[in-house]
């Protein structure tokens, strides 16, 4: 998951660290990575992050809206 450097920091944590995400969805575990993104944000990468998704969102990103 990549995360900025400024929000690592804050949330007292370290580039390489596990972590578990999770939403209403499900979950992801992976490993965070500072990168040049704006604070507040993460970034994971499809289709790994596609288990935070419900079938439904992920359905309604593919129908050419």
């Amino acid at each position: 998951m990549l995360i900025s450097g400024d929000d690592l920091q804050r949330l007292g944590f370290a580039d390489g660290e596990s972590v578990v995400l999770t939403s209403p969805s499900g979950t992801f575990h992976g490993r965070l990575k500072a990168a040049p993104i704006l604070a507040g944000n993460l970034e994971v990468h499809w289709p790994e992050g596609n288990t935070l998704l419900s079938a439904s969102a992920i359905e309604s990103g593919f129908n050419g809206a």
